[in-house]
């Protein structure tokens, strides 16, 4: 109606570029008869410009801290051939045992592949 993407999208965009990081780096499998995976705890976005539809757009993400349970995991949205983003976020992601129902500690395999990925020490 107003002539760009409406905000709501932003946030798909960004678990598109979070569902590829993980499945490309960790192999992370999903469906129900999975017990450990991922959460989002928290997700902050920022607006930077309107995305006028249509465009195409490349979601950039990292992993910029790891914790004991949880991770810090921010990415932007830009337009190909562009460095100017059209937004970032951060999001507080926690590794849990949906069996359990609480947070369980990052897989020690999971861990030293994303330190090694992102040049991040513990």
């Amino acid at each position: 109606m107003f002539g760009h993407v409406n905000n709501v999208q932003f946030v798909r965009y960004y678990e598109s570029g979070r569902l590829d990081y993980f499945h490309r780096l960790l192999d992370v499998s999903t469906g129900p008869d999975v017990h450990n995976s991922l959460i989002i705890a928290d997700i902050h976005v920022t607006f930077l410009r309107q995305i006028h539809h249509p465009c195409a757009l490349e979601v950039g993400s990292r992993i910029s801290r790891l914790g004991k349970s949880s991770f810090d995991f921010e990415a932007a949205l830009f337009a190909p051939d562009d460095e100017t983003p059209y937004s970032t976020a951060r999001a507080a992601c926690v590794w849990f045992n949906y069996r359990e129902n609480h947070s369980a500690p990052i897989p020690p395999s999971a861990r030293a592949i994303i330190q090694q990925f992102e040049g991040i020490e513990s």
